[in-house]
This record gives structure tokens, C-alpha cells and sequence, in this order.
């Protein structure tokens, strides 16, 4: 259902508030360079700084800018279920395509926790769901095994798989078949997830420089693996990057230096460092992206 490039949107911020202007500009830059959907709310949306309010109001914001022209999936995840079955059903009032829910944090959940976590929001609402396993950041992995099962539900059609783990990729890709979308979460690993069968990435790279992810994604539909190689290189510093300081900070340090945001970030992150700042600039220079 959910399939092709997909940007995980920055939340644009000034003076402290959502900066509704600088949203429906990015908004409108990623639609125009054939962005498949957006992730509103999600960890490069700043989503565990923002409060409920925050957090809706972004989403009707976004809802009302699109139009329609562009599927709106609302990071909806807590690692309290009752909790993320309240946000999906007020997100769902509002006209969400879909949900991204991702693995409960801190609690550390076993597989079978997991598997009632989901199961219970899937049953509460009625848009469809992508899970999102990123170890790294909740201390809990949903297993193959355990999306297999998932997989079961008919409301659950996609996982986004951020553990830049091919193995895991193939073994996801092996076992589920066409029955739920296996997206790659870590824009590394896009290509050569794509190569193996992933149906699609949920990218921060694309923030900046949408058009190039979107046209990668459709280079591969068109099996042009050497244009799709060649966006992949082209991209490679500037995502290495992006990710050498805590996600979002790299990614709003490089919108701001192209002066698409301020360059706001919610405590407890902060701003890029002068080191990163700089390092930016000279790979946005070379990119032809600042004059």
C-alpha cells in the first residue's frame, strides 16, 4: 500500500512553536519532486519532544496543506499502548492515510509483548499501519518472526526496517513475500535493499534533496541500476553526514544553511556543531545546493 520514496519529515520550528510558513514550503518542495508520501511525527519530526497538541495540530496542518495530493502517514508510537491506541485514533479523526508505530522504548518488550502492542492498536482503529523497528533507539527488536505474525493482521501492511541489516532485510523479505512492504528506514541501506526486493525507503536524506531519492526509487522500478548507483554515491557524504550528529540535528542544520527552516531544535538535542555546520556547507557547495 505504502511503497516508493518516502520523506520523514523535518518539524520546521520558530521561536519554540511549530513554523506552520516553513512547513507548507517543504510540503509543497517534496510534492513537487514526486516524493511518494510523507512521515509527519516521527523521530526526524521530533516527535518524543513534541506534546500531544503539538503533535495533532501538525498533522491537521500538514493535512489541510496536501490536499490530498500526497498520502500523510502520523508517527503515532509510545511505549505506552493505551497511550499510542489514543494518539492513532485522534490522528485517524483527522484524516491520516496511515500510522507508523514503533517498537514500545525502554520497556524493552519481549516478542510476545510486542505482538499484543500492536495487535491492540491495529484492532483500535481502521488506516493502515507500518511498524518501525530501529534498535538502536528503543533497546527492543521486532524480530522476522514476530512481523511474520504481524503480518497476519490486516491492518498491518509495511515495516520500516532500520537495523541497516541486509541478513535481516532478506530474511524479512523471505518470509513475508508480498504480504506486507519491507521499507528500508536508513538511507544507506535503501539501494541495496531495493535490490533484493524492498518495495521502498523512509528517508532523511530526501528532506533535502527529494527529487534525487525519488527519482533513485524510480530508476529501479525502470531496472536502471547504474542511474540509481549513481544517485547513490552522489548522496553518500552528504547522508554520512546528516547522521554524524544525532538525527534530526544534521538534517535541520543543512535545511537551515539553505535557509528552507530556521535552524530551531527542540531540547534536549541541539543545534550542530561549528565542526558539522561547516562540514555541510562544503558538501551542500559541491552539491551545487548553496552558491
Amino acid at each position: 500500500m505504502f511503497t516508493g520514496a518516502m520523506t520523514a519529515l523535518v518539524t520546521p520550528m520558530n521561536q519554540g512553536t511549530i513554523d506552520n510558513n516553513a512547513l507548507e514550503h517543504l510540503i509543497e518542495e517534496q510534492i513537487q519532486a514526486g516524493i511518494s508520501a510523507l512521515i509527519l511525527a516521527g523521530t526526524t519530526g521530533e516527535a518524543a519532544a513534541l506534546s500531544f497538541d503539538e503533535r495533532i495540530a501538525l498533522i491537521q496542518r500538514t493535512i489541510t496543506i496536501t490536499n490530498q495530493r500526497i498520502p500523510i502517514i502520523a508517527g503515532a508510537g509510545h511505549n505506552c499502548t493505551q497511550q499510542a491506541v489514543d494518539l492513532s485514533k485522534a490522528y485517524e479523526d483527522s484524516g491520516v492515510d496511515g500510522l507508523l508505530h514503533v517498537a514500545p522504548y525502554y520497556n524493552k518488550p519481549t516478542q510476545q509483548g510486542l505482538i499484543k502492542h500492536f495487535t491492540t492498536i491495529a484492532d483500535n482503529v481502521s488506516v493502515p499501519i507500518i511498524l518501525y523497528n530501529v534498535p538502536s533507539r528503543t533497546a527492543s527488536d521486532i524480530l522476522p518472526e514476530t512481523t511474520h505474525h504481524l503480518a497476519n493482521h490486516p491492518r498491518i501492511v509495511g515495516i520500516k526496517d532500520a537495523t541497516a541489516n541486509l541478513e535481516r532485510g532478506t530474511e524479512l523479505l523471505s518470509l513475508l513475500g508480498n504480504r506486507m512492504a519491507v521499507l528500508s528506514g536508513d538511507d544507506f541501506s535503501a539501494l541495496p535493499l531495493y535490490s533484493i526486493g524492498g518495495q521502498g525507503v523512509i528517508s532523511v536524506t530526501a528532506n533535502i534533496v527529494p527529487s534525487l531519492i525519488a527519482s533513485m526509487w524510480i530508476h529501479v522500478q525502470n531496472n536502471n541500476y547504474k542511474a540509481a548507483r549513481d544517485i547513490h554515491y552522489k548522496v553518500y557524504q552528504l547522508t554520512q553526514l546528516l547522521f554524524k550528529e544525532s538525527n534530526p540535528i544534521g538534517i535541520k542544520a543543512a535545511l537551515a544553511l539553505c535557509g528552507k527552516i530556521k535552524p530551531e531544535i527542540r531540547a534536549p538535542l541541539c543545534e550542530a556543531t561549528p565542526l558539522l555546520q561547516n562540514q555541510l556547507k562544503e558538501i551542500l557547495h559541491t552539491m551545487e545546493l548553496l552558491p
